[in-house]
């Protein structure tokens, strides 16, 4: 079984989920994305290239490992977004409010928002230009 390497999730303000990600470290079928609309899932699977996989997994930096949480910002109503990065026996899980609000506001104050922040919008990046699955990479707002 391969591993995945990496899991965005993008949650309402009640927890239930709106999107998801994963990428595993395969050759075939290694990007899975989710989306709910009005209680439906649709699911699809993708192939984007193993240098693709490799470029997204040399984005997991010390520094991003070394984040124990990201900043609360301002804006209190909105969504949940929870990321888990695997690397070489490291896994780090982090859970976040209102990324979009950050990214929104130029990340005042922010520093592991913008670190958290450049790495996704980097693997969206890979992602999107191997397949269509734009619509899954959303912040939320």
């Amino acid at each position: 079984m391969s591993k995945c390497i990496f899991k965005y999730m993008l949650q309402d303000a009640w927890g239930n989920d709106i999107s998801e990600i994963k990428i595993y470290d395969q050759e075939t079928r290694n990007l899975f994305c989710a989306f709910v609309e009005d209680k439906t899932i649709s699911s699809k699977s993708f192939t984007i290239e193993k240098e693709c996989i490799e470029e997204i997994k040399k984005l997991f930096s010390k520094e991003l490992f070394c984040i124990d949480e990201i900043e609360f910002p301002l804006v209190l109503d909105g969504v949940i977004n929870k990321f888990k990065f695997v690397t070489e026996g490291k896994e780090k899980n982090l859970i976040c409010f209102n990324l979009w609000a950050f990214e929104k506001d130029g990340f005042k104050n922010a520093s592991n928002a913008k670190i958290l922040c450049d790495v996704f919008n980097k693997i969206k990046g890979i992602c999107v230009k191997q397949c269509d699955c734009e619509k899954y990479f959303d912040l939320g707002y």
